[in-house]
């Protein structure tokens, strides 16, 4: 059987290849990160403010990860009269305290066809 998608093939998801797992390993034994490079120079305050500021610009992203937008969808299901109305008695029940600060009930009439 070829082509096509087949379990099992190729690298498992998020495991590494051997050239970043090599410069990874270069990167530790050196015993400074590039990251933690830029946070020794944020936090010198013998260093200018501007140089300082490149640094925290530099740092934040792997620090503070950008917030991503989510879209919200909402299916309305189509509601017959008598289930809007048992939807209405279970809602003012869960909330007789607001039904009673209203000073009122509303009275629901049921319908017989």
């Amino acid at each position: 059987m070829r082509g096509g998608k087949r379990v099992g093939a190729g690298r498992p998801a998020g495991a590494r290849n051997r050239r970043t797992v090599e410069m990874q390993t270069a990167v530790e034994q050196s015993g400074i990160t590039p990251l933690e490079f830029l946070i020794n120079i944020m936090r010198d305050e013998t260093a200018d403010m501007r140089t300082r500021l490149e640094a925290a610009r530099g740092a934040a992203p792997f620090v503070h990860p950008k917030l991503a937008t989510t879209e919200l969808s909402v299916k309305k299901q189509p509601m017959d009269r008598e289930a809007m109305i048992a939807r209405l008695k279970v809602l003012m029940a869960n909330n007789a305290e607001l039904v009673a600060e209203m000073g009122y009930l509303p009275k629901v009439e049921e319908q017989t066809s």
